[in-house]
């Protein structure tokens, strides 16, 4: 059931706006499209709700059959009242280009990815040059090239994590390492504890495998853990470096608390945008705890299209995942590691550039979005901003926009079950001029929304 406590301090604020019963609508509502309230969750009696935020019990029932009638809330004779999403038909308009039945659009901030550093090319030349050494050999390393898993081992070791290479298991990307865990460790039912809203492709991967989400609500000032955490869950994934999409870092303490609260499960730690801050990595979360499994790449740090990355944990859980890719892919690339192995000697040099230039486009992007009315949370790294819409309707942005040229996920993308709707994520990763015309023409959709018309004032950009 919903901590009492806890859900009159977040209603109090919505009250007395205007008629009480519609004021507790809507603060409800919203606690529920914002991923506080999950589906599941029951509610305290009527009356005991009504004492509690001293109104009468009839504003209360009034309140709640509104919210059924809507979908929000579900209810029958002798039991609680639950929280429930309404069904929404299933779209996916930030689907990649390639699969769209129209025209590629100009503007695609479906992804957050960055084009490959100077550092790529030549180090490409050199993996080359090492391959002959190894075309004897069958080819096949379930557990990835010994040097690789050396080299990532040694730069785990530096960030503040001792570990060795038989600690590791290279992988095709965080996505694959990910999956990879769930395809050994996950069972059909297996509920996994997951930030809400989280990566769109790592809630997909839990379905994708018949596991159940069971949402953690993640603002951009971080986990709101409810008081009494059910510990039902086998799994736990959570981004506590520059979260997905909330921007959020943790500090020291947060991550002592993650791992506290998900203690007796598999805490599955995702670092893809530790090195993209501001300042010094702060010390991984598997420092604070053996058990935890650390999911890494180079994807976002060096090049999307270099599909590397690694899982570390105890050796026991690295064979497992190494046995268990057997019936998937059952090992990476080798020309491919042969570049990472490359690259490694360089991450500090490349970091150092993406760090420069990330701060200048995520200072370009939020300025926009200020100027377009919404508000902003910056954070002090990653690759994207979690953008508040004021009340209108991401899902309906979406679609807008794409008759515009710009593809752009709903903030429901991110959710279990069709929350977040006026959140936008909106990466800062493309050029300045491609980022303004972006913003420019998801505002101009946002006015046909409401029915207005935006004076053409803006200068137009040729992408």
């Amino acid at each position: 059931m919903a901590d009492l406590t806890e859900l009159v301090a977040q209603l109090k604020p919505a009250l007395g706006r205007r008629s009480a019963y519609l004021d507790l609508a809507d603060g409800l509502r919203t606690l529920i499209m914002d991923g506080r309230l999950v589906a599941g969750d029951r509610l305290p009696p009527q009356r005991t709700l009504a004492d509690a935020l001293e109104l009468s019990r009839t504003t209360v029932v009034s309140s709640l059959t509104l919210l059924q009638a809507e979908g929000f809330l579900s209810s029958r004779q002798g039991s609680a009242t639950t929280v429930c999403v309404p069904p929404e038909r299933v779209d996916r308009p930030d689907e990649p280009a390639w699969l769209a039945k129209d025209e590629p659009p100009a503007i695609d901030l479906s992804i957050a990815v960055l084009p490959a550093p100077g550092q790529v090319s030549p180090a490409a030349h050199r993996a080359a040059e090492r391959l002959p050494a190894i075309l004897a050999g069958g080819g096949l390393h379930p557990l990835g090239l010994t040097e690789l898993r050396n080299a990532v081992a040694a730069r785990l070791s530096r960030l503040g994590v001792p570990t060795r290479a038989d600690q590791i298991v290279i992988t095709q990307g965080a996505l694959h390492g990910w999956d990879l865990i769930l395809r050994t460790f996950a069972r059909p039912g297996s509920q996994v504890l997951v930030e809400q809203p989280s990566y769109p492709a790592a809630i997909d991967a839990i379905r994708a495998h018949y596991a159940r989400p069971r949402p953690v609500a993640v603002t951009a000032e971080g986990w709101q853990w409810p008081q009494r955490l059910d510990r039902s869950a086998d799994i736990a994934y959570m981004v506590p470096d520059f979260q997905n999409p909330t921007g959020h870092l943790a500090d020291e303490s947060e991550r002592r608390r993650l791992v506290k609260r998900t203690r007796g499960m598999m805490l599955c730690v995702d670092e893809t945008f530790a090195e993209l801050g501001d300042g010094p990595v702060i010390t991984p979360t598997a420092a604070y705890d053996k058990r935890v499994i650390t999911i890494g790449t180079l994807s976002k740090l060096v090049w999307a299209g270099l599909r590397i990355g690694w899982v570390r944990g105890p050796r026991e859980v690295v064979n497992r995942l190494a046995a268990a890719r057997s019936s998937q892919d059952i090992a990476g690339p080798v020309l491919d590691q042969l570049l990472a192995l490359e690259l490694m000697d360089h991450l500090d040099e490349i970091g150092d550039g993406r760090r420069s230039l990330l701060r200048q486009r995520r200072a370009h992007t939020a300025a926009a979005c200020r100027r377009a009315g919404w508000e902003v949370v910056e954070p002090s790294g990653g690759l994207f901003l979690w953008v508040d819409l004021k009340g209108a309707s991401s899902t309906r942005l979406s679609h807008l926009v794409r008759a515009r040229g710009v593809r752009v996920p709903p903030g429901t993308r991110f959710s279990t079950g069709g929350t977040h709707d006026r959140y936008l994520r909106v990466p800062f990763t493309s050029t300045p001029p491609v980022l303004s015309e972006a913003v420019r023409r998801i505002a101009e959709a946002a006015d046909e929304a409401d029915g207005k018309s935006r004076s053409a004032t803006s200068p137009v950009w040729t992408i």
